[in-house]
């Protein structure tokens, strides 16, 4: 008998790290296969460019004209795809068979696929209204993907069936829609994605202790921080603004640089994040009263969910064979053109880009650097986090090879623990070479044993804000 907590039944299984969903009933059938990057956190994650004051032209360097790339951080391999149902005829069997005895080489039938079933426990008091859902690194972390929605099966217990890799290490959290909605720990506090590396067919039990929205949870802000809604902007998007101890709005004489950020519900407030929090309200109450950083406002813009992925990529990148993102020039126009100009008839701001930085991780800190180059007119001072530089085969590299040095200050940063560091280290190579000089106008990093998520990036937040705002 069911216990008044109630049992979610969870039934995950790898394929070729991409998640392919299966009904319950049809264990051979695989219908989708769901692998985009970046985090967030969530890169990630996984993201969401008007030409500099140098007189480049950006019309070299349109999506149109991109070579896709392959190599997703959070999310699976491509598979080759389906072509069942087609009217092409098989080749005979017989004949493969005596090919691959006469070339001496096996043939390659991929990787072995297992069932596994996960088993969570949700609190009692879990709202109705939104289906729980599993999101991770094997379907670009996407709260709201319905091929990745449970089906309830009573009031308690829901299932989902999913095809990964033996072998395949996955990270996920359950989450119900929204990241507002995530799991977390018995007091409201942020916990660790979860993490399962695939060896065999099992059961794996977990337990939620409370949700992000129940109303037990306090939020984890510090200083005066609001949400507000800007006309005109991202359809109503949620815009957060932090402003620094003994901002007056009576007093105009005085006014504050502004850093401008992406995946605002990660900046903030652990309870909006899906992996925590980047603790700047913390890192500046403690840094502005010192003196090591600068006050400054700060105007954090949430990510479009779903959207985040062509929001937070300037140039198309390929997926399952087919041509996805691109739209991040457009998004940051909208910063130019609405958001700024809002900021600035709002609160006592310092313009130019020596006094406005622009700062994301993951697919934000490739948007981060692409605006160094793009809008260098409009941001000077940017903060690129573990930068997705693998995205659109790095074309990021090519971007930054291909244009003269933005007259910015820039940090960028690599945790050893991310994987693959050489996307990262021939874009350092390309600053340098641009005539970036490290320890004055660029600091570019490698941070051992530091991993792509939140946590890691909070560390970092204190010495980023003293680099590209430091106290007088």
């Amino acid at each position: 008998m069911l216990s008044k907590v109630g049992v979610v039944t969870l039934l995950l299984a790898c394929a070729c790290a991409s998640g392919d969903r299966r009904d319950a009933s049809v264990d051979s059938s695989l219908s989708r296969d769901a692998s985009t990057r970046d985090s967030g956190a969530m890169d990630s994650a996984a993201d969401s460019g008007a030409p500099a004051d140098s007189g480049f032209s950006l019309d070299a360097v349109t999506p149109d004209a991109v070579t896709p790339d392959a190599e997703p951080r959070d999310a699976a391999n491509p598979d080759a795809g389906d072509v069942s149902g087609t009217d092409a005829e098989p080749l005979d069997a017989g004949f493969e068979d005596a090919a691959a005895e006469d070339s001496g080489s096996p043939v390659d039938v991929g990787p072995e696929l297992v069932a596994v079933t996960l088993e969570v426990t949700v609190p009692p008091s879990t709202p109705a209204g939104n289906p729980v859902h599993v999101a991770g690194n094997f379907q670009g972390w996407n709260p709201a993907d319905p091929a990745y929605a449970l089906t309830a099966v009573s009031a308690t217990v829901h299932t989902i069936t999913l095809d990964f890799a033996v072998g395949q290490q996955l990270e996920f959290k359950f989450v119900r829609g929204d990241w507002s909605r995530v799991e977390k720990g018995p007091a409201g506090e942020e916990i660790a994605n979860r993490a399962l590396t695939v060896t065999s067919a099992g059961t794996h039990s977990y337990t939620v202790a409370s949700w992000a929205d129940s109303s037990s949870n306090p939020g984890t802000r510090t200083g005066n921080v609001s949400e507000v809604q800007v006309p005109g902007f991202l359809n109503g998007r949620r815009v957060w603004v932090y402003l620094p101890p003994g901002y007056s709005a009576q007093d105009p004489s005085v006014r504050y640089p502004v850093l401008y950020m992406l995946d605002g519900q990660n900046v903030f407030d652990a309870n909006t994040s899906f992996s925590g929090e980047w603790e700047v309200d913390e890192a500046l109450e403690a840094l502005i009263p010192t003196g090591e950083v600068r006050p400054l406002v700060v105007i954090a813009v949430d990510n479009g969910g779903a959207a985040r992925l062509d929001e937070y990529t300037p140039w198309q990148g390929d997926d399952l064979g087919q041509l996805v993102g691109g739209g991040g020039e457009a998004h940051l126009q909208a910063f130019r053109d609405v958001l700024l100009p809002w900021v600035d008839s709002t609160f006592n701001t310092l313009t130019g880009p020596e006094n406005t930085g622009f700062s994301g991780s993951s697919l934000g800190g490739l948007m981060s650097v692409y605006a160094a180059y793009a809008h260098s007119d409009v941001f000077g001072r940017i903060g690129a986090l573990s930068p997705s530089v693998w995205w659109a085969n790095e074309m990021l590299v090519d971007f930054v090879a291909g244009l003269p040095k933005p007259p910015v200050v820039l940090w960028t940063d690599m945790g050893t623990a991310e994987g693959d560091l050489g996307p990262f280290q021939r874009l350092r190579a390309e600053l340098l070479s641009d005539g970036f000089v490290e320890g004055q106008d660029l600091t570019a990093i490698e941070v051992a044993g530091a991993a792509h998520n939140e946590q890691a990036w909070a560390a970092r937040m204190p010495d980023i804000l003293r680099f590209l705002f430091p106290g007088p």
